[in-house]
């Protein structure tokens, strides 16, 4: 897996101390030698400590090893939240191998591709999760994946031409391997462990990846959360999505030494009455739980040991971060970043004002952001819209399996440029405007979706909403929001408009239809996927006959 760093950059991030030579797994071992019997994780199914989890890696490590699997090699994981999906993790990293994660609820086509692009050559699974059976899934797919080799079934369900999960966890591997096997195929921190598929919101996912390195580097957002040894995380957001896995599971429990609560399902009354009985005091939860905990009345729950709330996947709207913070009595703290890494957060002690409405600062010290012109070169003046551009050590390492794309998204600087657009406050936080693909032209005026989204969801009946361009013959673009009303909710067009009006909202802003849905379509990471909506509405106005909006 060749990556975009040369010796140069190596040599540079080391030097500067921000690369090591420590492992995910030996920074895992050094945990578990600080704390073996404090509880590592709880879940649905049961309460595993440092030391039974380490267990659990080694037994699989050494599973693998004896199925063939080598360093290189990728090894996909689609396991629900709990501790054996953690295990696989630590136990992908004992042997050099690269993790593919794929949350549950993906289905045959997503697993086809992620498998087949990865080139795995083994995937763990659980055999039934939610009413869906994964092997029968596997067996269908699994014809057109030569280089799949191993359907690893976790529970009671694995079936003929699989391997169970449960017996390797049941075999004492470890006995007939001296102490130090494993070290044999101890990787580089510098080789890639992680193959960071994006959610595909508006392309095929392509697969950023990320070293050992740059996930330990990552984790040191965590210190502007005050992680540590002594905190309780409930993880909410899926393990086996980026911001999931690095500050839901990687960060506290692997390197912290802290205890992470598990939820596969999520209800968001069980998820609070867990929060008071497990004490939790942080919160790791993608933006729709985050509504949907809200929506449960946080106050109704003793959540005294609760210092933060943390989400990351799309922009928290104002209102929310406001309630949840009164309600809940706690700091949220909203993450942005992508897949491709780099991250920026406000930090625990900003003003409210910094926190609600900003993405913050970067959250490595050595992380570099600047705002670019359309050129993907120039920096724009403080203070103006541009292209979010970084540059710096938690970067990915480049596209699998793609070195032309991995070229294109860098500019001469040496700077990761996004897609995104923000602008740098006088305060020197980052807030965002956009995505520079959703901006809408109408005749000329450009409206930022963001802005008329964030208006609609102050209306207290609003659930949710989307604001996309729908095509028009005259003006070329218009603006459609698609919105969920609050159960017993009725709105109209007009109503939103008058609404919008009495926000300030300039009149060109303002949505031109209204489509009302149950739900939005999100990606696994909790954004919208606009590109849906936009298709949606584009194909009902041909069907309608009327494309210019009329």
């Amino acid at each position: 897996m060749k990556t975009r760093f040369t010796a140069e950059i190596i040599r540079e991030y080391t030097d500067r101390g921000y690369w090591g030579s420590q492992t995910i797994a030996e920074r895992f071992d050094q945990t578990v030698q600080a704390c073996p019997e404090k509880v590592a994780v709880v879940d649905s199914v049961r309460r595993t400590t440092f030391r039974e989890l380490s267990r659990m890696s080694e037994r699989l490590a050494l599973g693998m090893v004896e199925a063939g699997i080598r360093p290189g090699d990728r090894v996909a994981s689609q396991l629900p939240n709990r501790a054996e999906a953690l295990a696989v993790m630590i136990a992908i990293a004992r042997i050099g191998a690269a993790l593919v994660p794929a949350v549950p609820y993906y289905r045959a086509a997503e697993m086809e591709y992620f498998l087949g692009h990865s080139e795995a050559a083994a995937v763990f699974i659980p055999g039934a999760f939610q009413g869906f059976n994964y092997v029968e899934m596997m067996a269908g797919i699994r014809p057109r994946l030569p280089a799949l080799r191993h359907v690893i079934v976790s529970g009671e369900d694995a079936a003929p031409g699989t391997v169970s999960m449960d017996e390797i966890l049941r075999v004492p591997h470890e006995e007939r391997y001296p102490a130090d096997f494993l070290t044999q195929f101890r990787p580089d921190a510098n080789d890639p462990f992680l193959l960071n598929y994006s959610s595909g919101s508006e392309s095929a996912p392509k697969a950023a990846m990320m070293t050992h390195n740059i996930l330990l580097l990552c984790v040191w957002r965590t210190q502007n959360l005050r992680l540590a040894d002594q905190d309780t995380v409930l993880t909410l957001a899926p393990l086996h999505h980026g911001f999931g896995l690095v500050i839901g599971g990687l960060a506290p429990c692997v390197c912290h030494g802290a205890t992470v609560v598990l939820m596969d399902r999520v209800v968001p009354e069980e998820a609070l009455a867990i929060a008071e009985s497990e004490r939790a005091s942080v919160i790791v939860a993608v933006p729709p739980q985050i509504v949907s905990l809200l929506a449960a009345g946080p106050s109704r729950y003793d959540l005294s040991a609760l210092r933060a709330v943390t989400t990351a996947g799309a922009a928290s709207n104002p209102d929310v971060i406001r309630q949840l913070t009164v309600q809940a009595g706690c700091i949220y703290i909203n993450m942005w970043g992508t897949t491709e890494g780099g991250s920026l957060m406000a930090r625990l002690d900003d003003p409210p004002e910094v926190i609600e409405t900003t993405l913050g600062r970067p959250a490595h010290p050595a992380m570099e952001f600047r705002m670019l012109a359309d050129d993907g070169v120039t920096e724009v003046p403080q203070g103006e819209i541009g292209r979010i551009g970084m540059r710096g050590p938690t970067v990915f390492a480049g596209y699998f399996k793609d070195p032309e794309r991995t070229a294109s998204v860098f500019n001469s600087d040496g700077f990761y440029v996004t897609g995104d657009l923000g602008y740098i406050g006088q305060d020197g936080n980052i807030r965002l405007v956009g995505r520079k693909n959703e901006l809408i032209n109408r005749g000329g005026e450009k409206i930022r979706p963001l802005e008329v989204e964030e208006a609609i969801l102050s209306h207290p009946g609003i659930m949710a909403a989307a604001v996309v361009a729908m095509p028009d013959l005259r003006l070329g673009e218009r603006a459609c929001a698609y919105i969920v009303p609050g159960e017993g909710v009725q709105i109209t067009l007009p109503d939103l408009v008058s609404f919008l009006r009495s926000r300030g909202l300039a009149t060109f802003k303002l949505p031109e239809r209204l489509e009302i849905v149950e739900s939005l379509p999100m990606t696994a990471s909790g954004k919208v996927r606009k590109n849906l909506l936009r298709e949606e509405i584009e194909r009902k106005l041909t069907e309608e006959g009327s494309k210019n909006g009329s």
